[in-house]
């Protein structure tokens, strides 16, 4: 009958760092990523709503406040974000007014 003989310390600590290496090769590989997105356009606004927005009748000011106005017309509704901006915008617009 043929003994078995028993694997030395360093055998079988080169079977774990197999193993280990293994496994780490194995989790860590990453599969294909997809394409990534296409970049959104820069302006969403139509020749027709550019005519509307800068009337040469228009103030610089209400210039602004119609891109804004036209700006959150065409995004997800955030109530207490658009307030927020509208009235950060209008803070120094406010300053610049005479006085009555």
């Amino acid at each position: 009958m043929q003994t078995l003989v028993k694997p030395t310390h360093w055998a079988r600590s080169l079977k774990w760092l197999g193993v280990g290496l293994g496994l780490m090769t194995l989790l860590t590989s990453c599969p294909p990523s997809p394409r990534p997105p296409e970049p959104p356009q820069t302006c969403m606004i139509k020749p027709q709503g550019w005519a509307n927005i800068e009337k040469p009748e228009y103030s610089v000011a209400r210039v602004w406040d119609e891109l804004a106005l036209e700006s959150i017309r065409n995004v997800l509704p955030q109530p207490t974000a658009h307030a927020r901006n509208l009235f950060h915008r209008s803070a120094p617009l406010a300053a610049l007014l005479p006085r009555c």
